[in-house]
């Protein structure tokens, strides 16, 4: 394997920071020549400063197949399963991971990506899978009756310290249940959960929240496994009634996988 050299890697350090943001400059990236250049950038970029020189990476000749691989698997394909690969998705940045994605499969399946000493294993990179939903997540609670009366509209205006102190000096079990109602990613849902007044109703609803509205966020995993064992280990009072069965706004079931990732591209190189 070619070892990059101190130099290079600090011209790949001071031009390809975290938080570089606009400043991304194509020429500097075309002087990157060579697969182990090209796989150190893409080890050590942060994905919160967009994807444009990842897709730059995977577009790129010289690119090699362990380090379009890892950045397949880093994009979390299993996430994207349920979207056709034909679907513009109205996220942009969603979608930019998926134009990644599809940029790789069709690498892949055309040749394109060059064999070199570079690894990658992708069962390492998965770690593990996502277990299935228990029953007693889909039994409704018993409780006081509920209702809604926030709009979504209302609480979706809650930004940072104003939802925060919301939900701090709910009054009532109801009310954080009228919140949690429209929580629809995991830092509000884990302010939810971690509500003295949060009763296992309103737990189980953030629960299906998130599985519906935040599969793709890196925290909600953490957050519903947290509520299940809770759940599990009756940890929440049974204050107001609740049955995910008749909650429109969320799905119960798991959406029909639309496509499949090819099996050279879950094995290692």
């Amino acid at each position: 394997m070619t070892r990059l050299s101190p130099e290079k890697k600090q011209f790949i350090d001071d031009n390809f920071y975290e938080g570089i943001g606009n400043k991304l400059s194509r020429e500097k990236f075309d002087q990157l020549l060579t697969a182990e250049e090209l796989h150190y950038l893409a080890e050590h970029h942060n994905w919160d400063d967009g994807t444009e020189v990842l897709q730059w990476i995977a577009e790129h000749e010289q690119c090699a197949e362990a380090t379009a691989l890892m950045l397949f698997w880093l994009a979390q394909p299993d996430e994207y399963l349920v979207y056709s690969l034909k679907t513009e998705l109205k996220n942009e940045d969603d979608n930019r991971i998926f134009l990644l994605m599809k940029t790789i499969l069709a690498g892949f399946q055309k040749g394109f990506y060059k064999k070199s000493s570079l690894h990658f294993d992708p069962v390492s990179s998965r770690g593990e899978t996502e277990p299935p939903t228990p029953a007693f997540m889909l039994d409704a609670t018993k409780g006081e009756e509920t209702y809604v009366y926030y709009e979504k509209s209302e609480v979706d205006g809650w930004f940072d310290e104003v939802f925060e102190n919301k939900v701090r000096n709910c009054p009532d079990a109801m009310t954080l249940f009228n919140i949690a109602s429209f929580v629809e990613i995991p830092e509000k849902a884990r302010m939810i959960c971690q509500s003295a007044l949060c009763d296992k109703g309103i737990a189980i609803m953030v629960f299906w929240r998130l599985k519906t509205f935040a599969g793709m966020w890196t925290e909600t995993s953490a957050l519903t496994k947290e509520i299940v064992e809770k759940v599990c280990n009756n940890e929440y009072q049974e204050v107001l009634s609740y049955d995910p069965a008749k909650d429109k706004n969320i799905k119960m079931k798991a959406a029909k996988q639309r496509w499949e990732i090819p099996q050279v591209m879950t094995q290692a190189v």
